[in-house]
C-alpha cells in the first residue's frame, strides 16, 4: 500500500512541477503583435541581428495583408507595407518577405500603386510605410513582377542589389532585371541577353560574392546558362553552355563557394541520361564532365573541394554515392557508401559544414530497410551506422 501511495505522491509532484513550469513560461512570454480582429499572423522572421521580428498579418475580411516590425523584447509594432490584396499573401509557403543579409531592408511584392498590378518594393527595416520605394520600372499592360514564383526575386549576398524576373517590357515574356535595393527604379538594368520568341528566363542566382548573376534561359528546343555582372550590362552576359549545342535540358545548377565556377546537370535528349558538368563563370573554357556516370543528385562541399553525387546505373533505380575532387574531376572519383544488399540504394545525403564527412540515408540489411550512415570524404575512415532502428525518411530534401 505504501508503495502505491509513494507512486501517487510522485505522480502528483510531477504534474504540479509541469504545471508550474508552464505557468512560469507563460508569465515570461511576451505578446508581440497588437490585438487582432478577424486576422491572423501567418509569417514571422528574425532580422539578422536578432533585435527585431518582421511579421505579416493577414486580414480575413478583405483577404489583404501587411508587413510589420516589432522589437523581440516587445514594444510597438510598426507597419512597413501598405495593407493591400496580394494573392500570394494567401499562400505563405510561396510568398515570404525577404530581409537583406545586412538587415537593412525588407523586400516585398504588392499592388499598392495599381490594383491589378503586382510590383516590387523595398522599405528600410527601421523605416515606416512612407519610406517604401518601388524597385521595378513601369510594367507593360498585363505585366507583373515574380508572377509564377517568389524565387523570382532575390537579394544579393552583399545586400546592395535586388534582382527579379518580370514580364516588364513584353507581356508573358519573363526577363531578368537588377536594381539597387534602395532604388530608384530608374537605376535598374536588364541583365539577360536578347531572347528569342519562345525563350524565357526561368531561374537565376547571385554568386556568393554578389558580383555576378547566373541565369537559365529555357525554350522548346535548347536551354542555355549565362553569367552576367550583377549590375549589368546585358551585353556582358557570357553563354556558358554554347559548346554543348542543342538537345539537352538544363534544369539545375550550383555555383562554387569561391564564385568562380559552375556545376550544372543536363538531361541529354538522345539518351535520357543526366550528365554533370563544370565550367568557369568567365567562360574561358568549355564545359567538361565531372563524372562519366549518370547522376541523380549532387552537391558541392562548403569548402568547394569536392563534388558529391548519387549515381544511377542505366537499367534500374538503385543509386549509390560517390565523390570526386572538383579540381581534378573526373579523376579521383571514389565510392562513399557501404556495400549494398541486392537492390540496395542511397536515397539522400548531406555534407557536413566542415566538409569532412557526408551523412547518407541508404538501404541497410534489406533493400527496403533503411539506415543512416556517415562516411569521410577522403574515404579513409570506416563507415559508421548512426541508428539502431529503421529510418524511413528524413527532412533534408
Amino acid at each position: 500500500m505504501k508503495q502505491f501511495r509513494y507512486r501517487g505522491v510522485l505522480l502528483l509532484l510531477s504534474v504540479l512541477l509541469a504545471l508550474m513550469t508552464g505557468l512560469m513560461l507563460y508569465a515570461s512570454s511576451i505578446k508581440l503583435n497588437p490585438p487582432l480582429t478577424n486576422a491572423t499572423i501567418d509569417y514571422a522572421a528574425f532580422t539578422p541581428d536578432s533585435q527585431h521580428i518582421i511579421y505579416r498579418i493577414k486580414y480575413r475580411d478583405d483577404k489583404s495583408a501587411a508587413i510589420y516590425r516589432v522589437p523581440v523584447m516587445g514594444g510597438e509594432s510598426v507597419q512597413l507595407s501598405t495593407r493591400d490584396l496580394d494573392t500570394w499573401f494567401t499562400k505563405p509557403s510561396q510568398f515570404i518577405a525577404s530581409i537583406s543579409p545586412d538587415g537593412a531592408y525588407v523586400l516585398y511584392r504588392s499592388n499598392q500603386d495599381e490594383a491589378e498590378v503586382l510590383e516590387l518594393f523595398s522599405v528600410p527595416t527601421n523605416g515606416v510605410v512612407s519610406d517604401s520605394v518601388k524597385l521595378n520600372s513601369n510594367l507593360v499592360t498585363g505585366g507583373n513582377v515574380a508572377q509564377d514564383n517568389f524565387t523570382y526575386v532575390q537579394i544579393s549576398p552583399t545586400s546592395d542589389r535586388a534582382a527579379y524576373i518580370a514580364d516588364q517590357e513584353i507581356d508573358e515574356k519573363n526577363e531578368l532585371y537588377s536594381v539597387p535595393i534602395a532604388g530608384p527604379a530608374s537605376a535598374g538594368v536588364k541583365l539577360n541577353a536578347p531572347l528569342l520568341l519562345e525563350e524565357d528566363v526561368t531561374k537565376f542566382q547571385f554568386t556568393p560574392d554578389g558580383q555576378y548573376v547566373v541565369y537559365l534561359v529555357e525554350s522548346g528546343s535548347v536551354d542555355t546558362i549565362y553569367a552576367v555582372p550583377s549590375a549589368g550590362p546585358a551585353t556582358a552576359a557570357v553563354n556558358l553552355t554554347a559548346a554543348l549545342g542543342i538537345g539537352g535540358n538544363l534544369s539545375n545548377f550550383k555555383i562554387t563557394p569561391d564564385s568562380k565556377n559552375l556545376l550544372f546537370s543536363r538531361v541529354e535528349s538522345s539518351s535520357g541520361s543526366t550528365n554533370l558538368y563544370k565550367t568557369p563563370l568567365s567562360g574561358a573554357t568549355d564545359p567538361v564532365m565531372v563524372t562519366t556516370r549518370t547522376i541523380y543528385k549532387y552537391d558541392i562541399s562548403p569548402d568547394g573541394n569536392f563534388v558529391v553525387f548519387s549515381s544511377l546505373p542505366s537499367d534500374r533505380f538503385i543509386p549509390e554515392l560517390y565523390r570526386v575532387p572538383f579540381a581534378t574531376s573526373p579523376v579521383g572519383e571514389i565510392k562513399l557508401n557501404h556495400d549494398m544488399v541486392a537492390d540496395g540504394m542511397v536515397l539522400q545525403f548531406a555534407i557536413t559544414p566542415d566538409s569532412s564527412r557526408v551523412v547518407y540515408h541508404a538501404s541497410d540489411t534489406a533493400s527496403q530497410t533503411f539506415g543512416l550512415f556517415v562516411a569521410s570524404l577522403d574515404g579513409l575512415d570506416p563507415i559508421i551506422k548512426l541508428n539502431d532502428f529503421p529510418i524511413v525518411s528524413w527532412g533534408t530534401y
